[in-house]
């Protein structure tokens, strides 16, 4: 049996429904020790997703597709089950395309940046701007929501040309590829900081990159601004995570071992964040 106050799972165990204890109380998914979903677990969180769809008056997103262009994050690194964009997916009725129309390229994609520039991290992989070059102009019998989520991996190539105003230029152009593209701003989502320790912020660029000044906290922050000023000028919904995530307990805990990726832990309080705060 799954009880649910204010949107919160607050019971989830019965042994007559033959459910092992998979929940955790007050969170909004349910996954298996090994990181699956089997079936009745599917049919616990049914319940749940549709209690929720009908509290936030979301029905019109049922069955569209979400996409979530982004970096490794949303690309599941790390996520033993079910990352952020899954668990935002499934709370809204929808349904993820990770890749973009008739192509094998991915929408999420590690190493990858909004800047639009040669990236010496991630050099096969589109970023943002090409990402939404590449995306199908909007169905609204089909789609639901369009996610960018972009700012980690430009913020720690700290580069002379990755500047914070080269990664507003870019972001505002991805926004305008997807309005040219007849994408209603209402359903397009950006999500700017994570919460990401130091080392994890330095570790691909400095390694690998050829990056020699590292990144600070005051980079990080100069970009989460940047990133919610472009969404304001457009008018699109913008996520911020970072005090979210910074202020779970043990937070860093909850990262590998280079301090960049969080677990599926964190994915979940992620999530919960952008559905309570989800407008349509």
């Amino acid at each position: 049996m799954i009880t649910v106050n204010d949107g919160i799972i607050t019971k989830y165990y019965d042994k007559k429904d033959n459910f092992p204890a998979l929940a955790e109380v007050g969170d909004y998914f349910i996954v298996t020790p090994n990181g699956t979903i089997n079936e009745p677990i599917k049919r616990v969180y049914q319940y749940f997703r549709e209690w929720k769809m009908v509290y936030s008056n979301n029905d019109a997103l049922s069955g569209g597709k979400a996409y979530f262009a982004g970096d490794s994050i949303t690309a599941n690194v790390n996520a033993t089950s079910a990352n952020w964009c899954d668990v935002v997916a499934w709370n809204f009725g929808m349904n993820r395309v990770k890749k973009i129309g008739t192509t094998n390229v991915n929408y999420a994609n590690s190493g990858t940046t909004a800047i639009n520039l040669p990236n010496p991290i991630a050099p096969n992989v589109p970023n943002l701007v090409q990402i939404t070059e590449l995306t199908p102009n909007f169905n609204p019998a089909k789609d639901g929501l369009f996610f960018m989520a972009y700012l980690t991996n430009d913020v720690g190539l700290n580069l002379p040309n990755f500047t914070v105003q080269k990664y507003k230029d870019d972001l505002g152009q991805a926004l305008t590829n997807l309005l040219n593209k007849g994408w209603p701003v209402e359903r397009i989502k950006v999500i700017g900081r994570y919460y990401c320790p130091i080392q994890g912020l330095n570790y691909t660029t400095v390694a690998n990159s050829g990056v020699t000044v590292p990144a600070t906290y005051g980079r990080y922050d100069e970009f989460g601004v940047a990133s919610k000023e472009v969404a304001e000028i457009y008018g699109a919904q913008h996520f911020d995570l970072n005090e979210t995530l910074k202020y779970v307990a043990g937070a860093d805990s909850h990262f590998d071992n280079v301090k960049r990726h969080f677990d599926s832990f964190m994915h979940s309080h992620g999530a919960r964040k952008i559905i309570d705060d989800m407008i349509i």
